[in-house]
């Protein structure tokens, strides 16, 4: 479903944008559609990239220093 929406913009930015959608052939509501979903990948991106510096580092501990991925598949008795 698409929905109707009427915007008000700055001169200079409507002239942009008016600009882009005749150099990249498309019309002004693509332009405007594709910048938000731009925005939201990348807010979606930094959310993601946020919940994994919250991981990193709460396993620490777990392993002493010298305790290596290798060195638990080689001490595992159920191979």
């Amino acid at each position: 479903m698409t929905v109707r929406k009427n915007f008000t913009l700055p001169d200079d930015l409507a002239r942009h944008l008016e600009e882009k959608a005749k150099r990249e052939g498309k019309k002004q509501s693509q332009i405007i559609q594709e910048l938000i979903k731009e925005d939201l990948e990348r807010q979606e991106i930094a959310r993601k990239l946020k919940l994994i510096d919250k991981l990193a580092g709460m396993f620490t501990g777990y392993f002493s220093d010298d305790v290596s991925i290798q060195s638990i598949k080689a001490n595992r008795d159920d191979i």
